[in-house]
């Protein structure tokens, strides 16, 4: 029993030592940040980028488009941790030019 304990101990006393010098990953924030795409003339879309949240699993990025109709859309895309910003944004785009091709009024409809 004293063993199990002894080693249970220094089991500890290793893993907060270890843990000291832990440093919290920091990733950059992109705030205010707006990009504007179109497919043609008519069509101008303007994207800005709201916030971005990172931890060890996955990242988020809140785009928020308006439609040709007026309408203000959030498009949220979820990544895997290490995901890059273009390729996110890509995704997103995507899926909000897809919605507005689908629509039979030229408006985005989520689908």
């Amino acid at each position: 029993m004293k063993k199990i304990l002894i080693a249970l101990v220094f089991a500890m006393l290793g893993t907060a030592s270890f843990a000291n010098d832990a440093k919290p990953i920091k990733t950059p924030t992109i705030s205010k940040n707006i990009v504007e795409t179109s497919t043609s003339l008519a069509k101008l879309v303007k994207v800005n980028v709201v916030n971005e949240t990172s931890n060890l699993v996955r990242r988020e990025k809140v785009f928020l488009y308006t439609d040709p109709c007026g309408v203000k859309w959030q498009i949220h895309v979820f990544a895997p941790d290490g995901t890059d910003n273009l390729t996110m944004f890509l995704v997103g785009n995507g899926h909000f030019w897809q919605g507005i091709k689908d629509s039979p009024d030229g408006c985005y409809h989520n689908h």
